[in-house]
């Protein structure tokens, strides 16, 4: 059973390490930066409070009337992965703005590539 225990985990660690690849890239992207979770709310467990926060500007989303915001999506992360994010800076002054997983993905989906200033055809 222990194999199987360990099986499990390895699988879930490397999907994780997988996703934060992926968050890493958005991050350089975009305006991103590090925060910590409250460390009241005991939901996160003391390695999983490191959250990285990613702005995705109106331009990104094909909006250019100046009348949309920015909107943010944001991932926790286990401290053995933070080294990958060293490239951002904690910012206590920014928070999380309440957004949940759905809604997260949502805005991940807005993402226009013709807007995007690296986008090439």
């Amino acid at each position: 059973m222990e194999d199987l225990t360990e099986k499990i985990k390895k699988q879930k660690d490397n999907a994780y390490w997988e996703r934060n690849q992926l968050v890493a890239a958005l991050s350089k992207l975009f305006p991103a930066w590090l925060g910590k979770h409250d460390l009241n709310d005991r939901a996160w467990d003391a390695d999983w409070r490191t959250i990285v926060y990613i702005n995705i500007p109106p331009e990104a989303r094909g909006v250019t009337d100046g009348k949309d915001f920015t909107h943010q999506i944001s991932w926790h992360i286990h401290d053995s992965e933070v080294p990958m994010f060293d490239h951002l800076s904690y910012d206590a002054r920014e928070s999380w703005d309440g957004h949940d997983t759905e809604e997260k993905y949502r805005r991940l989906r807005k993402i226009t590539p013709a807007r995007l200033p690296l986008h090439s055809r």
